[in-house]
């Protein structure tokens, strides 16, 4: 498995390592790895939760309802029957 650091998850979704660190800070965006030398690293599943994170907010979201979606599982599971 592979792992971007924060600069290249950033650079990869186009934001800054800012943005980045402010999703983790919010709880929106937690890498999936942590080095020895505690380096947060984000795996390619981070990578789709950002741009998802990204549409979101292009669409209008604010960070409080995008973490809900995010947190809320049975949002995320469209196939689902409830």
């Amino acid at each position: 498995m592979s792992y971007y650091t924060t600069g290249e998850i950033a650079e990869r979704c186009q934001v800054s390592v800012r943005t980045v660190q402010y999703y983790d800070q919010k709880d929106i965006l937690k890498p999936s790895h942590m080095t020895e030398t505690n380096r947060r690293m984000y795996s390619e599943d981070d990578v789709k939760r950002l741009e998802l994170i990204l549409l979101l907010k292009h669409l209008g979201s604010s960070l409080n309802d995008i973490q809900t979606l995010i947190k809320e599982e049975r949002t995320m599971n469209t196939c689902s029957v409830y």
